[in-house]
């Protein structure tokens, strides 16, 4: 977990005292107070970090106002859910770029690559055919559907 301190000089740098108060709309002397005695008020590190465009719940955890359990999502379903197409996409980037060494390379070459065993038992079109919920008839008279089994 990140300290106060940690987290103050995360979010502006080596911006002067003076100038951070003044953007975050604080008092120089009451930021200054707040600092030296580790007191940090939630309110004055809501105001830094809208300032600063950095995340509130960061700073208030910094403070120890909210823990982590407090700022993670419901669950992971939820949070993809409410991301935009963009922001998954971001991340399947991220995420690509990060292993990408395993793209550069054939398949072969990759040591953590394993082969799925299939879940069903081998399973040939003459094992199917009598049966009463698949058909081989083509009721599609589209020619690219020739191949489809119509269930």
């Amino acid at each position: 977990m990140t300290s106060p301190e940690q987290w103050i000089r995360q979010t502006v740098g080596d911006t002067s005292l003076r100038k951070v108060a003044s953007e975050a709309g604080i008092s120089q002397a009451t930021l200054a107070r707040q600092i030296r005695e580790g007191t940090l008020t939630a309110e004055s590190v809501v105001k830094i970090a809208r300032a600063y465009g950095v995340s509130v719940a960061d700073g208030l955890q910094a403070i120890g106002v909210l823990t982590e359990d407090d700022v993670l999502p419901t669950s992971v379903e939820k949070a993809l859910r409410e991301a935009s197409d963009e922001q998954l996409a971001d991340e399947v980037l991220r995420r690509m770029k990060a292993g990408s060494e395993i793209y550069d390379r054939p398949i072969s070459e990759v040591s953590n690559v394993h082969t799925l065993k299939p879940r069903v038992p081998d399973i040939t079109l003459e094992d199917l055919e009598g049966l009463d919920y698949v058909s081989n008839t083509d009721d599609d008279p589209d020619p690219e559907d020739d191949h489809a089994w119509d269930i």
